[in-house]
């Protein structure tokens, strides 16, 4: 009887010894679990926050209008393009593309529904002009 008294309060040792184990390896894991929540909801936070901003930029608080294109001309060396009408002080003109091939393309705003690209023969350009509030 007295080795299966010691055999059963090794083995309840044993069984302790474990689960005090399994309980510091759960303790790590919950304490790294919410400290990684944390950190998800501080960049849910920012995401949101961000998405707030460019929210603003699309829902027409900020853009007015986009207006895009483009062109390619066999000879043309200027080139008047018709847009919708823009205010001219809350607008900008993009553009981006070559004259004969290896000259930058140059763009103005004309008026309030001309834009112009020019700077050399065989233009070929995309533009787009941008209005805000």
């Amino acid at each position: 009887m007295e080795i299966l008294k010691i055999a059963t309060q090794t083995l309840q040792l044993a069984i302790q010894t474990a689960v005090a184990g399994v309980k510091s390896v759960v303790d790590t894991i919950k304490t790294t679990t919410d400290a990684t929540k944390i950190k998800v909801d501080t960049t849910a936070n920012k995401v949101d926050a961000i998405d707030v901003k460019v929210g603003s930029l699309f829902d027409g608080r900020v853009v007015k209008s986009v207006q895009r294109g483009a062109v390619s001309t066999q000879s043309e060396n200027n080139v008047n393009i018709k847009i919708a009408s823009i205010n001219i002080g809350k607008s900008l003109l993009l553009a981006a593309g070559t004259t004969n091939g290896s000259s930058y393309v140059k763009s103005r705003i004309l008026d309030s529904t001309t834009i112009n690209l020019y700077g050399g023969a065989y233009i070929s350009a995309e533009w787009q002009v941008i209005e805000f509030y």
